[in-house]
């Protein structure tokens, strides 16, 4: 019952005694700003790493290679996480589970997804620029190709 007068005589009802509620309502309130923070310092710390290397373009190579793998990772994780807990809750309630789980982790997914390409491009362009021999050989095709085009 909603909208409900109670008689003077009863005096007040207590509902929930959480003293940590303000600080969860804190967290909650500003959880999107400190996704925002922690991925730029993530990215910052990163380029750090990157440049005070003495072999940037291996050490950017390994860790494209080891964030598209760790991120890869975290996605279905957290695609098994959601489905073990929707496959808990009582069958009538499963949609509604499922659509609040993604709900609150659609931004990381988001993301995440988008570190997990990052990770690839920043691996692929490392290897590209490389003097291995099958990143020379997929040089030189780029380039005759290019020349082909630019011919035309």
């Amino acid at each position: 019952m909603q909208n409900v007068e109670l008689p003077s005589n009863i005096g007040s009802i207590q509902i929930l005694d959480a003293p940590w509620l303000p600080s969860a309502r804190y967290v909650v309130i500003n959880l999107d700003m400190l996704r925002i923070v922690t991925t730029l310092l993530f990215i910052l710390l990163t380029l750090l790493i990157v440049y005070i290397a003495r072999n940037r373009r291996k050490i950017a190579l390994k860790l494209g290679v080891f964030y598209a793998v760790l991120m890869l990772i975290t996605l279905v994780a957290v695609r098994i996480a959601q489905t073990v807990t929707t496959n808990q809750v009582d069958p009538k309630y499963q949609t509604a589970a499922g659509d609040a789980y993604q709900a609150v982790l659609s931004p990381f997914v988001v993301q995440t997804s988008w570190l997990l390409a990052l990770g690839v491009i920043v691996a692929f362009i490392a290897w590209i620029i490389g003097p291995g021999k099958n990143a020379t050989k997929v040089r030189k095709s780029f380039n005759s190709l290019r020349a082909k085009v630019t011919r035309k």
